[in-house]
């Protein structure tokens, strides 16, 4: 399965916030963020990634059955140790009609887990955090393989 590129472009523009113990940082796919850098050099981790339950496909659920499926998504990350912060993700477009997603960083992911952790929760994308790196956005719903994709190096 294809995304549109439409979908793609949408994914590639959106703001990703995260709320970190020294305050919120934005993620932005193709850039590095030193706040974040920073975070995971103090949580020894050197990869990580921005995930949510929400609207799985792209498909809009209404808010209850989103909190539903977040709720089992931390339940999963509790169970597996791992590490999160809470974040949101959101349109770039004022006038776009796509609500505000909650989302989590989650810590020691590498790509095989992160990628596994979207399939799961029925994600076509997830975003890729590595220490010093630019953040990625990893595609699940092309290839069965994961491959990351950057809008800039």
């Amino acid at each position: 399965m294809k995304l549109a590129p439409s979908l793609l472009a949408a994914y590639q523009s959106s703001h990703y916030r995260v709320h970190l113990p020294s305050g919120d940082c934005e993620l932005q796919i193709g850039a590095r963020s030193a706040t974040l850098d920073a975070c995971l050099r103090q949580q020894n981790c050197q990869h990580a990634c921005f995930i949510t339950a929400h609207n799985p496909r792209s498909h809009q659920l209404p808010a209850t059955l989103n909190r539903s499926r977040n709720a089992a998504l931390v339940q999963v990350l509790l169970a597996r140790r791992l590490p999160f912060f809470a974040g949101v993700g959101y349109s770039a477009d004022p006038d776009a009609d796509w609500p505000a997603e909650t989302s989590f960083l989650v810590l020691h992911t590498p790509v095989s887990l992160a990628h596994a952790l979207a399939v799961s929760c029925g994600q076509n994308a997830v975003l890729i955090v590595q220490a010093e790196r630019p953040v990625t956005l990893l595609l699940t719903a092309i290839t069965d393989a994961p491959q990351t994709k950057s809008s800039r190096q």
